[in-house]
């Protein structure tokens, strides 16, 4: 066992993690529910962005011999990264859920939507700067 962190490092790599778990959240890939909709025959997700997915339990191989009891049955992990049926023995993560409804390239793209709303002192100083230069150079047309 290595030595204890001093109070200083410990509490700065704690406030690094709270930050990226808020980032974490505010990308929308944790769920605050999870349930089974018989009508539409549908996971039903409201992730931590207020958004609310319905996923096709048809396309989810793990899910494909499980009656409508057994999908009602969902639990949600107490982080929100996964949905689980205990009487299933299935575990599925809310990210890759989301990766194979959407593929990863559209879940990439808005997770990078979101990265760029980010407000920062940093980023105002530069936007600030840019715009003393005249702002965003033009694209240069080739002859």
């Amino acid at each position: 066992m290595g030595k204890p962190l001093s109070k200083v490092k410990f509490n700065a790599q704690y406030k690094a993690a709270v930050a990226r778990g808020k980032r974490a959240l505010a990308s929308g890939q944790y769920a605050k529910a999870a349930w089974y909709d018989p009508t539409t025959e549908r996971l039903m997700l409201t992730l931590s962005n207020h958004a609310l997915v319905g996923i096709p339990v048809a396309g989810i191989a793990y899910l494909k011999n499980a009656t409508p009891a057994q999908l009602k049955a969902v639990e949600l992990t107490p982080t929100g990264s996964g949905v689980s049926w205990r009487a299933l023995a299935v575990d599925l993560g809310v990210p890759g859920l989301l990766a194979d409804t959407f593929g990863s390239q559209a879940l990439a793209h808005g997770m990078g939507r979101l990265g760029g709303q980010v407000k920062s002192s940093a980023k105002a100083k530069a936007a600030r700067a840019n715009g003393a230069k005249g702002g965003r150079p033009r694209k240069r047309v080739a002859a």
